[in-house]
C-alpha cells in the first residue's frame, strides 16, 4: 500500500495549557509520513517556546509565526505551506488517537476526494463526554452532504481530511469569526466527487466549561449567516431549492433569537437581517417576521423588551424558589 504524507494544520493562539498533549498525540502516532504545519498567531504565552522544542527535536514539525489575525488566516498559512497529500486540521487544544494517521493513510488509499470521520467529546482532564457517528448513508454525494448537515457533522474542518488537490486556491474567509469552516467546506464540496466516511472516532474534541459560540457576541452574525447561505447555494445550485429554502428558514429563526438574547443593537440587526439573501428565500411566517419586512421598528423594539423583561422575572421568580 501507497504510503500518503499527510499534512496537519495546527492553528496556535496562547495554548500553552493544552500544547503538549496536542502535539504529543501527533508524536506518538505509529504512523510516520507526515509533517506537522504549526502556525503561532500572535501568541503571548509560552506557545511560540513549546513549539519550537518540538520543531528542534522532529523535523517533520515546522513551525510559522505571524501577528493575531485569528484561526482563519492562520489556516491559510497552512494552507500556503502544507505539501501532504492530504491535509487535516487540528486544534491546539483537542488530540488526536494513536491510531489517526495509520486509519487515514488506508482510507487514503481508496483516493478519495474527502475523508469524514467520527468524533469524541471530551472534557479538559480526557473524559469521554459522548461519540458522534456519521450516519451510514449510500447517496449521492450532495444528498450525503446535507444528511451530514443535518446530524451536524458537515461544517467542522477537524473531522476531514481533505486531498490538497482539490484544495486548489480556495482558503478560508479572513473576515469571518463565526462558520467560517462551513463556508470553506461548501466550497471545497464543489471540487469534490468521491467521499469517503470513516465511522471511527479518531479525533478528541475538548469542551471547555463554557462553548465561545454561546457565551461571546459576535455582531457579524447576520453577515455570517449570509455567507454560509451563499456558500450552500454556490454548491448546491438550483438542483436543490426545498433544501435550501429549509437553511434560510434555519438561518432566519437563529438570527430571531440570537438577537433577542444576545446585547446586539437590536433594530440594526433586524435591519441586516431584512437585507440578507437568506431572509428573502425564507419563508416563515410570524408577527415578528412580518414587522421586520414591514420595517415596522417601533414594533420591534416593544416585542424586544416585553421578552427581556419576562426572562428578568422568570430569573428572579427562579432565585426565590431556590432561596427558599
Amino acid at each position: 500500500m501507497e504510503r500518503k504524507l499527510i499534512s496537519i494544520i495546527i492553528p496556535v493562539y496562547n495554548a500553552e495549557k493544552t500544547l503538549r498533549r496536542c502535539l504529543d498525540s501527533v508524536k506518538k502516532q505509529n504512523y510516520s509520513k507526515y509533517e506537522v504545519i504549526i502556525i503561532d498567531d500572535g501568541s503571548n504565552d509560552r506557545s511560540a517556546e513549546i513549539c519550537k522544542d518540538y520543531c528542534n527535536k522532529d523535523s517533520r514539525f515546522k513551525m510559522y509565526m505571524q501577528k493575531n489575525g485569528g484561526p482563519s488566516k492562520a489556516r491559510n498559512k497552512g494552507l500556503d505551506e502544507a505539501e501532504g497529500d492530504y491535509i487535516a486540521f487540528l486544534d491546539s487544544d483537542d488530540y488526536l488517537h494513536e491510531e489517526y494517521l495509520n486509519i487515514i493513510n488506508n482510507a487514503a488509499s481508496e483516493n478519495p476526494d474527502l475523508i469524514f470521520i467520527a468524533f469524541n467529546r471530551v472534557n479538559a482532564e480526557g473524559k469521554l463526554i459522548k461519540s458522534y457517528y456519521l450516519p451510514d448513508y449510500k447517496q449521492k454525494f450532495k444528498d450525503m452532504v446535507i444528511s451530514l448537515s443535518k446530524e451536524d457533522m458537515f461544517g467542522y474542518t477537524w473531522i476531514k481530511i481533505i486531498k490538497r488537490d482539490i484544495i486548489k486556491n480556495v482558503r478560508f474567509n479572513n473576515e469571518m469569526n463565526i462558520f467560517e469552516d462551513e463556508v470553506f467546506i461548501c466550497d471545497i464540496c464543489k471540487n469534490t466527487r468521491k467521499i469517503y466516511l470513516l465511522n471511527k472516532p479518531l479525533y478528541n474534541y475538548v469542551r471547555g466549561e463554557e462553548e465561545t459560540l454561546f457565551t461571546k457576541v459576535h455582531y457579524d452574525y447576520v453577515r455570517s449567516c449570509n455567507l454560509v447561505y451563499m456558500a450552500w447555494a454556490r454548491m448546491l445550485k438550483d438542483e436543490y431549492f426545498e433544501i435550501l429554502e429549509e437553511k434560510a428558514n434555519h438561518m432566519v429563526n437563529n438570527c430571531f433569537w440570537y438577537g433577542l438574547e444576545k446585547k446586539v443593537n437590536t433594530i440594526n440587526f433586524y435591519k441586516e437581517l431584512k437585507n440578507s439573501s437568506f431572509f428573502m428565500k425564507s419563508t416563515l411566517e410570524n408577527k415578528f417576521i412580518k414587522y421586520i419586512k414591514k420595517e415596522q421598528w417601533n414594533y420591534i423594539r416593544v416585542l424586544c423588551i416585553i421578552y427581556k423583561l419576562k426572562i428578568f422575572i422568570a430569573k428572579l421568580l427562579n432565585r426565590q424558589v431556590t432561596e427558599r
